[in-house]
């Protein structure tokens, strides 16, 4: 089985919350950057994605976003990753082609309270 281990997926919510501070917005009506390609979790995306792992032979991904949470606010940073593990959390629902990672505050581990899938 071929396992891509460089798989963006960036979550709207995720997104919108970094506005400006992300050079690929998957949450604006015209994508731009990487954006243009399906590594949103709206619905078209991941069946785009999942058509193009099929068609490229691909079972599995690891899934990571393309800019990371790190913000130079705690509290900020804190939501972010905390926004961005939540939506990955919730990706294992769906089919086991994917494997998410999980980010980590740069300030504090103990605020994320990270949800862990179980198997």
């Amino acid at each position: 089985m071929i396992c891509d281990v460089h798989a963006h997926d960036t979550p709207k919510n995720f997104s919108e919350f970094m506005g400006d501070r992300f050079a690929s917005p998957t949450h604006l009506a015209v994508k731009r950057g990487l954006a243009r390609h399906p590594f949103s979790d709206t619905q078209e995306d991941i069946e785009t994605r999942f058509r193009l792992m099929e068609d490229a032979g691909v079972g599995r991904q690891v899934l990571s976003p393309n800019h990371p949470p790190y913000l130079p606010d705690e509290t900020e940073c804190v939501t972010a990753v905390k926004m961005l593990n939540d939506a990955y959390a919730d990706s294992v629902d769906r089919p086991r082609m994917w494997l998410p990672t999980a980010a980590i505050s740069v300030h504090k581990i103990r605020p994320l309270n990270l949800r862990c899938p179980q198997s």
